[in-house]
């Protein structure tokens, strides 16, 4: 009985039962299903089998013979020991027969042989190790199946690698294979659909594997094309499944599987690819995901599916579970669907976007591409070039040219990666919003074999530098007859460059920058068109006009330049005598008189700040608000009666007797710094509120005190408070603490201890109780 051509078998018996896969040559020898070889010693026993040159092996539960790659025609006998068999890449033409394999078999390989029949007389596939086979009926219509009692028996079955050839069924037979969670149908796309019932004798799967293998994929005609619904819901343990590479299936294919999976437990779901390469742009609706929202899916891949747009309600169907989300490859715009908002998947943890439109350049076999090399679209009505515009990687000259566009999107050519010839000009492609921001150096990015453009006439007035960047193969940029006043692009990395124009523009002279980025590209020997610009003949433009002089070789009819000068148009060399005649003349005067007067006004300005620096300090924290702290007020509506001025290192004296003295015993209020001031504001800021809210400034002078700044500046604040806010009347209050050196002391404050009686503390404790009457008596005066 024959078999169909390129079918092989690779038999594996797991326990005590066999288990088989009926596999298709791209099955490498290395595929054996749930095989784990664990080696003792790199020991060999010739005793193994009646052939010498197998070699035998140590492994988990008995020994291995490998007959692998030895030109066998017939299979050699194997002694008891032996639980895995390895017959790959031999010449047998039928299976082993009755008595010549192990009893204890538990793994047979029979890939890459020439198997094209079986032994005479039908037997009871898999009823005893020496009658293994896949029994094959061969029909009148030359049909072929793996009938259902072929694998009935093999109850301890878990995973099954199986062609999905025409007329293949898995009836009732299979029901039996109650520990087969992992079934992976190959070469599905011979049968082309997916029914109701097909996997209805499949009660515990948890693994199903049905995309299109390597081989079919570049076939379009071949792939899965229908997918019923219902064909899921009995998988109720499913936990994986990958539909990918049926390009005929589309995204309607796709919806109906979505339908299935609330009956099953999905975790990870793989629809890649099942639109043709380079088909029409796709959108992903509710109606494709809603489903997915009463599973418990983590991970969903949707690559390479021509993906352009989504509805705006899609996220919010998507199940909470989800944490990976993959939708390489496609075609998503910068629009308002803003990348599928991703922003709203609360619970994802992964986002993979990349390669967008990418997946055009792919050059597979009869894939849909389009093989247009030319287009034209010139004198048409076209107002806007929004894009993008796909399936046309092999296009080279594009025109659109005499249109009314008035405006273009970053992505509109980005999938013309063959783009050689570009004409745009005659457009209104100037007022486009794209031009007054960075992102007009996107237009360009993937034209890296584009040689020819031409913008002439597009009422552009300004374009970045990096808008030519990846253009590096260009020869000639056409921007004539435009709005342009500079020239900003960058070109020194294009090597093929011959030509630019920027003719019958509005460049009165170019900036140092612009004049740069031109000279940069003067060793490539290139010709630069700056005819009819409107060139200013002034000081000015004296450095640019020299320039253009100076370079007059690359500058396309340089002898026909000229600018206005005193309502006579003079050529440029006649402009740089005149301008260095008028120009030089003045220039040392205006910049010397020019940094004589910065000079002068920065020195009196500064004159000012320093002489009025604390008075400026002091109405800057005044007028920038209220103190805010919350206290009754005092007599004459001070919120304290003293503001007690002290370095840390005599900390100890306000703490320990100012506000024992004066505050518990007197009943007077005390502001002290470290108890006092506002957390979180400015410390000058504090200084300044407390002061202006005080009756009285107390400074407890100590050598300590002189040597601190922030004691200083709270001295200098409370001498400008009393002229802006005392009418000049002291509130100055001095405790000599200690004995400090008269030099060290400011002028300002001798000057107050010299009209005003100042306190000492006495160092006697009998004198002490006076000094705090009088310090009492000083406060409340």
């Amino acid at each position: 009985m024959e078999l169909r051509d390129g079918i092989f078998i690779l038999l594996v018996m797991h326990t005590e039962q066999i288990l088989v896969l009926c596999m298709s040559d791209a099955i490498q020898s290395s595929s054996l299903l749930n095989l784990e070889i664990i080696a003792k010693d790199a020991s060999f026993y010739h005793g193994c089998s009646s052939n010498r040159e197998c070699k035998c092996s140590n492994i988990t539960g008995g020994i291995l013979a490998d007959c692998s790659a030895l030109n066998l025609t017939k299979s050699p006998y194997f002694e008891e020991k032996v639980v895995s068999v390895n017959l790959s890449s031999n010449l047998f033409t039928y299976f082993p027969e009755e008595g010549y394999l192990p009893k204890k078999l538990k793994y047979l390989d029979l890939a890459k042989n020439k198997i094209s029949k079986f032994s005479k007389g039908e037997v009871t596939p898999f009823s005893t190790p020496c009658n293994i086979m896949c029994q094959t009926i061969q029909m009148q219509t030359k049909s072929y199946y793996c009938p259902d009692k072929a694998f009935q028996e093999l109850s301890s079955l878990q995973s099954l690698l199986i062609d999905g050839v025409k007329n293949v069924t898995f009836d009732k037979g299979f029901s039996t294979l109650s520990n087969l969670t992992f079934l992976t149908i190959t070469g599905i796309v011979a049968k082309g659909i997916i029914t109701r019932e097909y996997f209805n004798n499949f009660p515990n799967l948890e693994y199903l594997d049905i995309s299109a293998t390597t081989e079919w994929r570049t076939f379009y005609n071949f792939s899965l094309f229908t997918f019923e619904t219902g064909a899921l819901q009995k998988l109720t343990k499913l936990q994986y499944l990958d539909i990918s590479y049926h390009r005929r299936l589309h995204m309607c294919g796709f919806q109906n599987v979505t339908y299935d999976l609330p009956y099953t437990s999905i975790r990870i779901l793989k629809a890649n690819y099942l639109e043709c390469e380079r088909s029409v742009s796709t959108v992903l609706f509710v109606d494709d995901i809603k489903p997915l929202n009463s599973t418990e899916l983590e991970e969903l891949y949707l690559d390479g599916n021509n993906l352009e747009e989504t509805d705006l309600d899609v996220p919010q169907y998507l199940p909470k579970s989800l944490n990976y989300f993959s939708a390489r490859d496609n075609r998503w715009v910068v629009s308002k669907y803003a990348y599928y908002y991703i922003p709203g998947l609360t619970g994802i943890k992964t986002v993979d976007l990349s390669f967008q439109n990418e997946h055009q350049m792919s050059h597979s076999e009869n894939s849909c591409s389009s093989s247009v090399k030319k287009i034209l679209l010139q004198n048409n009505q076209l107002y806007s070039l929004t894009g993008p515009i796909c399936n046309l990687t092999q296009l080279q000259y594009l025109d659109l040219s005499n249109n009314r566009a008035a405006d273009i999107t970053s992505y509109v050519f980005g999938s013309l990666i063959g783009l050689k010839h570009l004409r745009i000009d005659n457009n209104l492609l100037g007022y486009s919003n794209i031009f007054h921001h960075n992102s007009s150096a996107s237009i360009f990015e993937n034209q890296t074999n584009l040689m020819f453009l031409n913008m002439s006439s597009n009422r552009i007035s300004t374009l970045f530098q990096n808008f030519l960047y990846m253009a590096s193969k260009l020869k000639t940029v056409l921007l004539d007859h435009n709005l342009l006043t500079d020239w900003n692009i960058s070109i020194h990395h294009m090597e093929y460059l011959m030509f630019i124009d920027i003719s019958w523009n509005q460049i009165l002279y170019l900036s140092g920058d612009g004049m740069n980025l031109l000279e940069k590209a003067f060793h490539l020997n290139i010709t630069i068109d700056m005819a009819h610009n409107p060139f200013e003949c002034s000081c000015d433009s004296m450095i640019f006009l020299k320039w253009l002089a100076m370079h007059r070789q690359y500058f396309k009819g340089f002898g026909n330049y000229s600018c206005i000068y005193l309502r006579k148009s003079i050529n440029i060399f006649e402009a740089n005598l005149h301008l260095k005649k008028d120009c030089y003349s003045y220039v040392g005067v205006i910049v010397s008189v020019t940094i004589g007067i910065i000079v002068f006004l920065g020195t009196i300005c500064s004159m000012i700040i320093y002489r009025y620096r604390w008075k400026l300090r002091y109405w800057y924290y005044i007028l920038k608000g209220e103190y805010g702290i919350d206290h009754d007020k005092t007599d004459g509506n001070f919120q304290f009666d003293a503001f007690v001025s002290y370095s840390e290192h005599d900390r100890w004296f306000p703490k320990d007797y100012m506000i024992d003295f004066l505050e518990k015993q007197k009943g007077l209020r005390l502001c002290i710094h470290h108890r006092d001031f506002i957390a979180g504001s400015a410390v000058a800021e504090n200084i300044t509120n407390a002061i202006h809210n005080s009756r009285k400034f107390v400074c407890i002078l100590t050598n300590n005190f002189l040597e601190s700044k922030w004691c200083m500046y709270e001295f200098n604040i409370a001498l400008e408070d009393i002229v802006v806010s005392r009418q000049g009347k002291n509130s100055i209050i001095i405790v000599q603490l200690l004995r400090t050196d008269i030099r060290n002391i400011p002028r300002e404050m001798r000057y107050i201890m010299n009209d005003d009686t100042y306190l000492d503390y006495p160092e006697n404790e009998e004198d002490r109780i006076i000094f705090w009457e009088s310090f009492e008596r000083d406060l409340k005066f």
